[in-house]
């Protein structure tokens, strides 16, 4: 890529960053140009970047649903290539920046791009035929509620789309809407969201090719299941789409403050929620065992101890108390351990179901046949065209956040990017590679390596080293 072509990369990549920060970081590559570069490609402002980014997935998008037979990946970026370019806008793509945009999408695999098309028809059971899972369902729900809401209310958005999930998949499929938030573009806020206005100054529902394939889902599960009050005032409002346009629906759309208040989204909210099993938490039902148990083992040796202190007649009635104590705590144990039990094999089946969709999504037709392709390499048989084995290693990383919402963090950080935290930062949001010599409550640090979450919760923190403050430099 050209100068002009890795600042339109970066600017997509990083869209969602301020200008401080944008100039910041390409400064390390192009200093002084930086700011005259990004002003050359008119991505000088957050709002021209947000432009670029949502127009482009907007293109992406209706490229796929129009044309579902293409299967061929480069047949498809040489097509939104073609498209975008017709377009008036000031930057003019390549293959290759089409091609790493789409690679950022959830859309980068032919699978995906199958259950999408199914969900812009309305057919969701169609799409759970490709990716079973609510991710790609659940952030265009986002997307889409955004459009209608005013004062991009996050607490109205997610229970909304929380709600739609609940229709179609039970409580053990499920996770909170939070957790898919930023795979869908914007970030959690409280009162007005940024983001999400940004999104609405450039998109309207019109113009998403997926809005009347949500429309049918939505309004078709309304008439199975019990809508809440936000819900039954968006559907009322839905039913105007035909006489005044969906659009013009959006805008008159105001839900009453009083609902508003009474959601109870907040007790969903991520590290509330003991309603899902996924292989970051273990269940409670063990506690709960042991904590009987012990209750029972409790009663049994206060009846002993009272044996002991008594006389002849009282030795009598307590051991018969003890007895029936004694039947009732095994009998209780019997049960508890046989809960147990079934909660360890119910974790078993979470757990197996959630690998055997990983290994499909890897070594099955829907992954393309990814593990075998990289098995041969691990041998030694290596493509004759080096792109191929890189395309192989975006696909697994691809899938895997597909399939368990595996995805790199950073702390929007790039690796060897040189910055300043403190030592309650550093502690709480990073790993070092050594101990910290500095006394200072400011520490400089080098990022090393990435860390990476699962549906959006930290498991690895990113890596980093302390770097010693240059002479002059104030700590």
């Amino acid at each position: 890529m050209n100068t002009i072509e890795r600042v339109i990369d970066f600017s997509l990549k990083n869209y969602g960053k301020g200008s401080e920060k944008i100039l910041e970081l390409l400064a390390q590559e192009f200093g002084e140009e930086t700011e005259s570069l990004l002003r050359k490609v008119s991505l000088y402002s957050f709002d021209k970047r947000n432009n670029l980014y949502w127009k482009l997935q907007i293109l992406c998008e209706k490229t796929i649903f129009e044309n579902p037979q293409i299967e061929n990946e480069d047949t498809l970026i040489s097509l939104i290539k073609t498209e975008w370019n017709k377009l008036d806008e000031p930057q003019k793509l390549t293959m290759d920046l089409c091609a790493n945009f789409l690679s950022l999408t959830k859309l980068k695999y032919n699978h995906a791009r199958k259950a999408f098309i199914y969900i812009c028809q309305g057919d969701l059971e169609g799409s759970k035929l490709f990716i079973p899972d609510q991710r790609i369902l659940t952030e265009l729900l986002i997307r889409y509620f955004v459009c209608f809401l005013e004062g991009e209310n996050d607490i109205q958005i997610l229970s909304l789309v929380d709600e739609v999930i609940s229709w179609h998949y039970t409580v053990e499929e499920t996770k909170p809407a939070q957790q898919y938030l930023l795979g869908a573009g914007f970030r959690l806020k409280k009162g007005k969201n940024g983001r999400m206005a940004a999104y609405k100054k450039i998109i309207n529902v019109d113009g998403l090719c997926f809005a009347e394939g949500l429309e049918k889902i939505i309004l078709e599960s309304s008439k199975h299941c019990k809508p809440s009050e936000l819900m039954k005032v968006f559907i009322d409002n839905l039913h105007g789409y035909s006489e005044q346009g969906i659009t013009q629906t959006a805008k008159n759309l105001k839900i009453d403050k009083g609902i508003t208040d009474s959601l109870p989204y907040s007790q969903t909210l991520i590290g509330n929620s003991d309603e899902t099993i996924d292989l970051m938490g273990a269940t409670s039902e063990e506690e709960t065992v042991e904590k009987d148990l012990n209750q029972a083992l409790s009663s049994i040796h206060r009846a002993m101890e009272k044996m002991k202190s008594g006389g002849n007649l009282l030795l009598t009635v307590l051991e018969e108390e003890y007895s029936n104590k004694l039947e009732i705590a095994e009998d209780e144990l019997k049960r508890l351990n046989m809960a147990l039990e079934q909660e360890k094999e119910r974790v078993r089946q979470t757990e197996e179901k959630v690998l055997s969709n990983l290994l499909k999504a890897l070594g099955g037709s829907r992954g393309d046949y990814l593990l075998s392709d990289l098995f041969e390499e691990s041998q030694g048989i290596k493509p004759n065209n080096p792109n191929i084995s890189t395309g192989r290693l975006v696909n697994l990383f691809s899938n895997l956040n597909l399939t368990i919402g595996l995805e790199e963090f950073s702390n929007f950080k790039e690796i060897n990017e040189i910055f300043i935290v403190t030592r309650a930062e550093l502690i709480k949001n990073y790993e070092t590679n050594g101990p910290i010599s500095s006394d200072s409550d400011e520490i400089k640090v080098k990022l090393l390596k990435y860390g990476w979450m699962l549906n959006n919760r930290i498991i690895i923190p990113p890596l980093v080293t302390e770097m010693k403050f240059k002479d002059g430099e104030e700590n």
